[in-house]
């Protein structure tokens, strides 16, 4: 009885097994098609810009957020949050969406984000950045950086 119990309880954890890891799979597939919609609207050939401007560490910046450019475009999709797959990121928001004269547009244009942070800081600041230089459609990254304006 106790042996036909056990493989029972096999049987039906082996079965949660199987189901769970076919959803898990095509989850996973779901991702990554929509991964690659998302990528098929940029121009990937577009260089990052992450060497040519460095991150100035000692600079003074907004710690609760980061700003992203993204790669050349001209159909400007409207990401979400979860594209970029930061686990700090509290919610984006569009600087330059799309440029304002589409019917000639600046083929320089690129979108221009900032993605808010759930927990605040320079070194929050800096995974973020870390993490958004992996995606293939981020052309930089970088603090968003307060500027003194001096008056003459």
């Amino acid at each position: 009885m106790v042996k036909k119990n056990f493989n029972l309880i096999l049987l039906v954890f082996a079965i949660f097994m199987v189901f769970g890891l076919t959803s898990c799979n095509e989850d996973k597939v779901k991702a990554s098609d929509e991964m690659d919609k998302i990528l098929s609207q940029f121009d990937l050939t577009d260089p990052q810009w992450f060497e040519l401007y460095p991150i100035i560490m000692d600079a003074e910046f907004e710690i609760d957020r980061v700003s992203v450019i993204l790669k050349k475009t001209t159909t400007y999709p409207e990401l979400e949050l979860r594209h970029f797959g930061l686990d700090n990121g509290e919610r984006l928001e569009y600087k330059w969406l799309r440029p304002s004269n589409e019917k000639s547009p600046n083929s320089d244009f690129r979108q221009i984000l900032v993605i808010y942070l759930k927990q605040h800081g320079k070194d929050e600041v800096f995974k973020a950045i870390e993490e958004l230089k992996k995606l293939d459609f981020i052309k930089h990254a970088q603090p968003e950086y307060i500027y003194d304006i001096e008056e003459n």
